[in-house]
């Protein structure tokens, strides 16, 4: 079994099988593994595999003990590092949240998988393509429209570091963690800044 973060409480889940497990101690997903997709649809796919710490098991887990709390909508974010400073992006000013930074984040389809997730959240608002994810923690907010939302955080690994910024966001900066609270960044994101330090 694993033991999996969900806030302040650790739930069990099925281990990965000794194929799954590479020689890093990471869990590469059955469904989204390189031999598990078809030969033909790998160049199509702008997201190919990558090796991170969650089985798809886990993610739906995380789901599912989210929607027994009565949570319906689900982000998830990724912390991004360069030379010990993070990424964050400044929401634009006519936006929801306007002038807030934040960690480049978005929303979970239906039915998609929060690592997939992630991977297409990260390259829509970046650029910039996950090449490794590590889960963090969660927090929770109410969107726009008032739901309940649950955002989930990974630490991430991309390509590069040069960022292309969507309409969403209208500047995006590399921060030192002793410079956060200088810009208007929330609680809940500097709290999962620090979290992340910690899990580096």
């Amino acid at each position: 079994m694993l033991l999996v973060p969900v806030g302040s409480a650790t739930v069990s889940v099925p281990a990965p099988s000794t194929r799954q497990l590479r020689s890093n101690n990471t869990v590469e997903d059955p469904v989204t593994s390189v031999e598990n997709i078809p030969e033909d649809d790998r160049p199509n796919d702008p997201l190919p595999p990558i090796r991170h710490r969650m089985t798809t098991a886990s993610g739906k887990l995380l789901i599912q003990v989210a929607s027994d709390e009565g949570i319906s909508r689900f982000v998830v974010g990724g912390v991004i590092w360069k030379e010990n400073k993070v990424l964050v992006l400044k929401r634009a000013a006519n936006d929801f949240m306007g002038g807030i930074y934040e960690l480049p984040s978005g929303k979970v389809e239906e039915n998609e998988d929060l690592i997939h997730a992630l991977r297409r959240e990260i390259l829509e608002e970046t650029g910039l393509k996950v090449i490794d994810a590590n889960y963090i923690s969660y927090f929770d907010y109410n969107s726009k429209s008032g739901r309940r939302t649950r955002q989930f955080n990974y630490n991430i690994i991309v390509e590069g570091d040069q960022v292309k910024l969507s309409e969403e966001h209208e500047d995006a900066a590399w921060v030192a963690m002793d410079d956060l609270k200088k810009y208007n960044i929330t609680e809940s994101v500097i709290n999962t800044i620090t979290e992340a330090l910690n899990h580096l």
